[in-house]
């Protein structure tokens, strides 16, 4: 595509990162903390970011980089964590089964990201942009249940199976300032709200 982009005189080029960042050395994460691969889905992110940063310096193509935090709502496959937790909420199953309630992660509703992607394409970039998509919060498993019973006024048993994934981060949380700053950009959903917005979405169509 990059490529493509180059033989075509395109102007510019968005590349959509995640995951990039690994184990946190500090929180919030910014822009420049250190990238670091624990999988090869995250490997592979961090090769697309080198590409477009070589195009950019090599070809002058103009480059958006965009590090989405953890992005939900209607319609997300159901074997990522909220789709999980609300499916889970609509079967008729008495109790609730996870692994882990204490890892906290930075949820951004669907609808702010797309708010923040219009934000990026109406913005004039003159060379290489690389900008966080996130809430700036942090909440975990527990809350978001939490979150989740409460909108659909049930009460299940919370089972723990009390394992830990291979290379769990227990917190990633994002540094928005950049898109703050920069786009004039900032999430209009908090996770309660966002939460909600799904749950009603998809009780229209059960």
């Amino acid at each position: 595509m990059l490529e493509y982009c180059r033989k075509k005189d395109i102007e510019r080029f968005v590349f959509i990162s995640s995951y990039v960042y690994g184990k946190p050395e500090y929180l919030p994460i910014d822009e420049k903390h250190n990238l670091q691969a624990y999988n090869p889905y995250t490997q592979s992110k961090i090769v697309g970011e080198e590409l477009c940063k070589s195009y950019n310096r090599d070809f002058g193509l103009k480059i958006d980089i965009i590090r989405p935090f953890n992005l939900y709502g209607k319609g997300h496959n159901d074997k990522f964590l909220i789709p999980y937790i609300v499916n889970q909420g609509f079967n008729k199953d008495k109790s609730i089964y996870l692994q882990n309630l204490k890892p906290k992660r930075d949820y951004l509703y669907i609808d702010d990201f797309t708010d923040f992607l219009l934000k990026i394409i109406e913005k004039e970039n003159s060379g290489l942009r690389i900008i966080n998509a996130g809430s700036g919060v942090s909440y975990s498993v527990a809350e978001v249940i939490e979150f989740v019973f409460k909108i659909m006024s049930i009460d299940k048993k919370i089972v723990e199976k009390g394992t830990k994934r291979k290379g769990e981060i227990l917190e990633t949380v994002a540094d928005i300032s950049k898109a703050k700053r920069l786009l004039g950009w900032k999430p209009k959903h908090d996770l309660e709200t966002g939460l909600e917005l799904m749950i009603r979405g998809i009780e229209k169509d059960v």
